[in-house]
């Protein structure tokens, strides 16, 4: 039971490491957007407003969809049982062409604590691409409203789907009752 703790912890560990990176990122793009804005590093024309008016709304659409799709994926990506999931993968027979690739500790975790870190970085993708678009949005019409708009609406995002310990936790235990249930052991 240790070892499956160890596990789930370590594996947070990465998600939360990897979640604050592109928190960074954010704020690294944050600093584009500044320094473009105060320095007028623009060398074209910017989109008439009318075509950055469609297209704003256009990219609200998309982030939009976006929290949906975020709910989509994690309910299919956690949503397997544990008697469903395949085990965790046996250790490569062969050594890795380059000294730690692919025997880096944590990458052989059981199915559901993978399924929930890659649940975890496919969120935060999700949630860094409504700012990607805001950033476009930045570069074509030149403004630097639209950016922040959509640095808000990341941010939110971010704020609102970002893992928990906890629900890491509740989902792992959900799924060893399910698999004993399954199995007869209750």
């Amino acid at each position: 039971m240790d070892e499956k703790i160890a596990d789930l912890k370590n594996a947070y560990r990465m998600s939360l490491i990897i979640g604050l990176a592109m928190v960074a990122s954010v704020v690294i793009n944050t600093l584009i957007v500044e320094l473009m804005k105060r320095q007028g590093g623009f060398s074209g024309n910017s989109l008439p407003d009318e075509t950055a008016n469609l297209l704003r709304y256009i990219f609200l659409g998309v982030a939009a969809m976006d929290i949906f799709l975020i709910i989509l994926l994690k309910r299919i990506m956690l949503g397997r049982k544990i008697a469903d999931s395949p085990p965790a993968a046996p250790p490569p027979p062969s050594p890795a062409p380059f000294i730690g690739v692919y025997k880096m500790k944590g990458f052989n975790y059981p199915a559901p604590v993978q399924a929930l870190l890659t649940s975890s970085i496919v969120t935060y993708t999700l949630c860094e691409a409504v700012l990607i678009l805001g950033l476009a949005l930045f570069f074509m019409a030149h403004k630097a409203a639209d950016f922040y708009l959509f640095l808000a609406l990341s941010l939110i995002l971010f704020a609102v789907f970002f893992p928990r310990y906890s629900q890491w936790e509740a989902l792992i235990k959900e799924r060893e009752m399910d698999a004993m249930l399954t199995q007869g052991r209750i």
